[in-house]
């Protein structure tokens, strides 16, 4: 069997626009675990409201408590007639004079905004704690300028402060309360969210790994496993951020930028439009990263995808590599691959280094002009100390989601490129789809039959041409011909592995593509060339899962057919756990191992590929007779190299480029003395 391999790399070469269907069908894999995504919403917006409700403790801790401000007004103004509540919380502090908290003005802007003339500010005290030095008294209090309070006795100010004292620590409790009420609502956010990512990452993963085990044996001959691993491993994980990470620290993001955005409009809307002038710079700055980082972050995927199919390769075949001393030229082909997945890991680390420090700069540019605008308010009496401190903590709030969007943009692009993938390979079709409506056919005969059956594994270079022959129940053929004449392809088909392009393959009279294809292969057993043994025991790789096949059926299969010569020797007998691909057995046990399987499954129709081309001579004479034992009463189909073993079989199929030229029993076949003839000849002249 000869047919190239489609090269991988084209299949990654994914659309430059992401298709939203991508994100829609994501969601609904996550659709079952709402309950706990909306509960991980609930405490998120906790969470995040009790981030805005801080900065408002540390302003009324220093507007209250700390810098207890009063602007003087003139107490004739028309606003104290216009506002009854302004004169409910004005001090008088003169015969014309009252003394209005500064915090109560920057609340009510249409208030403070009506009042003509406005005084210094001043710190108000009981008049027994007068020094007689600073400010004045007046009406049983005592007035200090602001630019005063910083000259008073520090002694005489803790004495007189013990009320503020003692609000400073209910503020100091408050913010405990909040404290524990962000972190509780942060845990069982992070949890919900997790249980929801995962239980969808584990319905994602089975799925893909499902529909992989659908897909015909084309698609893995053609692909490299190193990269179907890294669609059902890393690729699964990238997209987990989609949920996990990214889309609810975007929400969080946003109802955090809103919630800011509002607060701070609340403060001084003017100070917020000094603030806001640098932030589309910022968004500018984060459009343009975004294009670049997309391209970026695939081609990293990209060649992940490869360096984890090179070392798949390496490794499984590390034996053949190490004995034609490939060392050092596999070597400097890995280095290659790597050094691209250098050099696209560069360009990423040097986009986000460029992000960030320029966000980071225009935010502290920012800072500052609130800080040099805000002053001047505080100074004017526009503004309180604690609300101009509290604004610029709600400004790092409205400009850390674009900070954080560098982080998110990074992962988002990562998870919008792996969800890309995986779902472009879950929409690959099967080459060899399940019928509609199968056959339901009860326990098959095991007639097979091939009527005009053309096939090829790359367009135009047929492999079969208008192949029919019949093989009625119980009987045995064997297939011999030169290599690439086309004997394992007719297994193939008859296993439907693949789809023959032209005539059909039936069994019982039934084409086989309307059967299911598991009811087509469960009455079939296969023994291959290239034997697989699964990291199991030995009892397992016989059964197979198969709850039918108990451990005495299994030990039967393997004493007809030698196996337990060498299974009884295993420290555990056929419970001894094989390692990887049976690399501790040699090339005739794992070929005996897999002729136990085949007999125990006790198939209708027993396929021999090569079976016997890793057994010695010796073992080959022992299991000869177990293999005409297990052909009895089953329809055979024997793919042999060595002539010696199918002397025994129905009828011989002699094939040469895609066509059966010769057919016939041992005996006719050599008195043709044709093709066969010559083959035998070849094979057995020395004993002639």
């Amino acid at each position: 069997m000869s047919h190239s391999h489609k090269d991988f790399d084209a299949e990654d070469q994914y659309k430059s626009g992401f298709d939203i269907s991508y994100i829609r069908r994501f969601l609904g894999y996550a659709a079952p675990q709402k309950l706990y995504i909306i509960l991980a919403l609930v405490f998120l917006a906790l969470s995040s409201a009790t981030q805005l409700i801080t900065p408002n403790i540390y302003r009324k801790s220093i507007d209250n408590y700390l810098v207890p401000l009063y602007t003087f007004v003139d107490s004739k103004d028309e606003a104290f007639v216009k506002f009854p509540k302004l004169a409910e919380v004005a001090i008088p502090a003169g015969d014309a004079t009252a003394a209005v908290p500064t915090s109560f003005l920057e609340k009510n802007k249409d208030i403070s905004d009506s009042i003509k003339n406005k005084g210094e500010n001043h710190y108000i005290f009981k008049q027994e704690s007068y020094d007689g030095t600073h400010g004045f008294v007046y009406g049983g209090n005592w007035f200090v300028p602001d630019k005063e309070f910083a000259d008073i006795d520090p002694a005489l100010l803790t004495k007189i402060r013990g009320t503020d004292i003692t609000g400073l620590k209910r503020m100091f409790c408050l913010f405990l309360l909040v404290l524990a009420v962000h972190a509780l609502a942060d845990y069982f956010h992070r949890l919900t969210l997790e249980i929801a990512s995962q239980r969808t990452m584990y319905s994602l993963r089975m799925a893909l790994f499902k529909h992989l085990q659908s897909l015909s044996v084309s698609l893995f001959n053609r692909t490299p496993i190193g990269k179907l691993v890294t669609r059902v491993t890393n690729d699964i994980e990238a997209i987990n951020s989609m949920l996990s990470t990214v889309a609810v620290q975007m929400l969080a993001s946003a109802g955090m930028f809103i919630g800011s955005l509002v607060i701070v409009l609340y403060i001084n809307w003017k100070l917020t439009l000094v603030s806001l002038a640098v932030l589309p710079f910022c968004v500018v700055i984060t459009i343009v990263f975004r294009l670049i980082v997309r391209k970026v972050h695939r081609e990293l995927r990209r060649i992940l995808a490869k360096i984890n199919g090179v070392l798949t390769e390496e490794f499984s075949g590390i034996k053949m590599i190490q004995s034609f001393n490939q060392q050092k030229r596999r070597r400097e082909e890995f280095a290659e691959v790597n050094a691209s997945y250098y050099k696209a890991g560069f360009k990423n680390v040097i986009c986000m280094g460029v992000f960030g420090p320029i966000l980071d700069l225009i935010r502290h540019f920012g800072t500052a002009l609130i800080i040099l605008y805000g002053g001047i308010c505080v100074l004017d009496g526009d503004l309180t100390l604690g609300s101009l401190m509290a604004f610029i903590t709600y400004f790092g709030h409205l400009c850390n989601p674009l900070m954080q969007i560098s982080n998110q943009i990074t992962q988002l692009q990562s998870s919008l490129a792996a969800s890309e993938r995986i779902f472009t390979l879950l929409d690959t079709k099967n080459e060899v789809a399940q019928p509609e409506l199968p056959v339901i056919v009860g326990k098959p005969q095991g007639e097979v039959e091939f009527r005009n059956v053309d096939f090829s594994y790359i367009e135009n270079e047929q492999v079969l041409k208008d192949v029919s022959f019949k093989i009625e129940p119980g009987k045995s053929i064997a297939i011999v011909g030169p290599t690439g004449a086309g004997k394992s392809s007719l297994i193939n088909l008859v296993c439907r592995f693949y789809d023959a392009n032209k005539g059909e393959v039936l069994l019982d009279g039934v084409n086989v593509k309307d059967w299911s294809n598991e009811e087509l292969r469960k009455h079939i057993s296969i023994v291959l060339q290239g034997t697989f043994v699964f990291s199991r025991s030995i009892y397992e790789n016989i059964a197979l899962g198969d709850p039918t096949i108990t451990r005495e059926k299994a030990i039967k299969a393997a004493e007809t057919v030698c196996a337990n010569q060498f299974i009884e020797k295993l420290p555990h007998g056929y419970d001894e756990v094989m390692a990887e691909r049976g690399a501790t057995l040699s090339a005739g046990e794992k070929q005996l191992l897999c002729f136990a399987r085949a007999l125990a499954h006790d198939p209708r129709i027993l396929i021999l590929d090569e079976a016997t081309s890793n057994v010695d001579p010796a073992t080959e004479h022992l299991i000869q007779d177990a293999i005409d034992k297990l052909m009895i009463g089953r329809t055979s189909m024997i793919v042999a190299h060595r002539l010696s073993t199918i002397h025994k079989v129905d009828e011989i199929f002699v094939l040469d480029d895609g066509k059966i030229i010769e057919r016939g029993s041992h005996a006719e076949l050599m008195a043709k003395k044709g093709a066969y003839y010559d083959l035998y000849l070849l094979q057995f002249s020395r004993r002639i």
